[in-house]
């Protein structure tokens, strides 16, 4: 069978979107280069898809692919071949120089065992409709849309890079399955909200969120959050440790010596030291001692991305955010 109609199955087998969503997504978002495979008597048996990001995260833009479509056939789940995808996958990004990895779980329970965490968190509110006068609701452009995630994601330290032409991908994406996208307006608070007609759930919301509540169609809704940290969103996974901790800018000047186990990525393993001067970080690998403090890869990413993880004063808590979900 021809491997892209393995690809096609397999994803069909595992997910319920529409068949017109599969038909973009094979034609528009993935590509055989994106794809890492699990391959037994010649058949696809289990495969992921990255797709290409990037995040702006303490001074520095990264190459932080997402996980998608993560599957192994029906009649092998259970086996462990995923596992085998995804140590592969983290040794292809390794060895192109890729930084971090990240995805939006169905599971966040399942994926920490690949030394993924939790790096946005968010609440949930209800939409309250309430009727006015000051309320417009206009259709979405690109560059309005940009122009409202721009000034939500000003001030914070970590944020997925998007551009005019990321929203005409995402307007084009979200109309495959009929959704609705507004911008809604009051005064001087703007948001931008895409939603389906049909359910009125929200697949994505951002800026001055309170400004919904003018829209009838979303009463009794509920809307993401992006302040809130009641709820798990968003995971990563460092990918290169030297690659992150000496091209982000860091807080304070000094030292931290540490020993690091990756439990299953172990090309991580080992100890390091991290000098940081005039805000830049250089590292160095230097012989273990059972003085070092040590870190699992979770508490270092966390730590990088202002999540806690380390007690160490060269990095400061920060808030990162991500609303992609795939």
């Amino acid at each position: 069978m021809d491997k892209n109609l393995e690809l096609r199955r397999l994803y069909t087998q595992s997910f319920d979107d529409s068949e017109a969503f599969v038909d973009y997504f094979f034609r528009k978002l993935t590509s055989p280069d994106k794809v890492v495979a699990l391959i037994r008597d010649g058949k696809t048996v289990s495969a992921l898809h990255l797709l290409d990001r990037r995040i702006f995260l303490r001074g520095e833009l990264f190459e932080m692919p997402f996980v998608v479509a993560a599957a192994t056939v029906r009649e092998l789940r259970g086996m462990r071949l995923l596992e085998t995808v995804m140590r592969s996958a983290f040794e292809r990004l390794y060895s192109e120089g890729k930084t971090f990895v990240a995805l939006y779980p169905f599971s966040h329970a399942y994926y920490r065992k690949y030394g993924f965490v939790t790096y946005t968190k968010i609440s949930r509110k209800e939409i309250k409709y309430r009727k006015d006068d000051e309320t417009e609701i206009m259709p979405c452009t690109p560059l309005n849309m940009l122009k409202i995630y721009n000034r939500f994601c000003a001030g914070r330290q970590g944020y997925i890079v998007r551009q005019a032409d990321t929203y005409e991908e995402l307007l084009e994406r979200w109309s495959v399955d009929n959704l609705t996208a507004y911008t809604v307006k009051r005064n001087r608070l703007e948001a931008y909200v895409v939603f389906s007609p049909l359910t009125g759930e929200i697949e994505e919301a951002c800026g001055d969120t309170e400004v919904l509540d003018g829209v009838k169609e979303l009463n009794g809704k509920t809307c993401p959050d992006f302040d809130g940290a009641t709820e798990e969103y968003a995971m990563t996974r460092l990918i290169d440790v030297k690659g992150a901790l000496e091209n982000i800018r860091y807080d304070r000047d000094g030292e931290f010596s540490f020993l690091l186990r990756d439990d299953f990525f172990p090309l991580n393993d080992g100890a390091y030291k991290l000098t940081v001067c005039g805000g830049n970080g250089t590292v160095e690998k230097v012989p273990a001692h059972d003085g070092l403090p040590r870190l699992g890869i979770e508490e270092l990413t966390l730590w990088i991305f202002g999540q806690g993880g380390a007690d160490c004063p060269l990095l400061s808590p920060k808030k990162t955010f991500c609303i992609d979900k795939y």
